[in-house]
């Protein structure tokens, strides 16, 4: 994948030049902790969010410099409970830390006449200090226990729910707001041939999208027909990672519609079907 690089942010005009994409993590620790801090904690967790912002990073940083919280926000808007209420605060602090993260942070559509003193009220609903916001980006260094020699093995296996609580999947919520085809429609393509991921599914193409694939079936009785799917998808993710740096796969019909998912979440594989 291609790195390509920012002028500096307009809320630091003194910023230097800095790589973009930034580091997931200057983005999903933020988040994690505003939202913890916030009043939407209550209805969704830490894992449930990352796995959204892992699901959503493509399309939240597609211009250079500048990081929107609209793909994160419409994601999150299919939960049960979901009140503008409740999710303003958590994305109006995210937004306060612009400066100190040096991009700029482009409020969702919903949020526009959030501004000047509202924005700051909402922010103060969700409190989280300079020290707090520090120690996220870089937690306190630790010594090492000696390390074991590395040992390959296979992905670990997801658990058939997200262990968190949010009412209906995020992979759900991706379908309903048919975000697949267009999470990284930004990103240079490229297509890989389908037997070099696998021969166990029949495929029509591999897409390529920065640090996703995008797999079209042919055959779309696959999904239902095949008791192994699941086995499946994972050797066929170990296999993209051999290729490329992978963080997600998404399988879709030969219609275009998500049938599957594999994303890699804090060192797990979760991968979710749609029969």
């Amino acid at each position: 994948m291609s790195t390509t690089f920012e002028n500096p942010p307009l809320t630091d005009p003194g910023a230097p030049a800095r790589l973009w994409p930034p580091n997931r993590r200057k983005i999903f620790e933020p988040m994690v902790l505003a939202v913890g801090a916030s009043p939407m904690k209550e209805l969704v967790g830490a894992s449930a969010l990352r796995e959204a912002l892992s699901f959503t990073f493509g399309e939240m940083t597609r211009t250079q410099g500048a990081v929107h919280l609209a793909p994160l926000w419409n994601m999150l808007k299919q939960q049960p409970g979901f009140t503008e209420e409740l999710a303003a605060p958590a994305m109006a602090r995210f937004k306060a830390f612009e400066l100190s993260l040096g991009f700029n942070v482009e409020l969702p559509p919903d949020l526009a006449s959030l501004d000047g003193p509202a924005l700051d009220a909402a922010a103060a609903r969700a409190p989280v200090s300079s020290l707090q916001l520090l120690e996220a980006l870089d937690p306190p260094r630790t010594s090492s226990p000696k390390l074991k020699p590395v040992v390959d093995a296979p992905p670990k296996r997801a658990k058939s729910s997200l262990l968190v609580r949010v009412a209906v999947p995020l992979v759900l919520a991706a379908i309903s707001m048919v975000v697949t085809p267009l999470i990284m429609n930004n990103l240079e393509e490229q297509t890989l041939e389908p037997k070099a991921l696998t021969a166990r599914m029949p495929l029509r193409t591999v897409r390529v999208l920065g640090d996703a694939l995008e797999l079209t079936l042919i055959d779309d009785d696959w999904i239902k027909a095949t008791k192994d799917r699941g086995a499946i998808l994972e050797e066929v993710f170990a296999n993209a990672q051999k290729l490329m740096e992978t963080r997600s796969i998404v399988v879709l019909d030969s219609k275009g519609t998500l049938r599957a998912s594999a994303i890699m979440v804090e060192g797990t594989l979760r991968t979710s079907f749609v029969d």
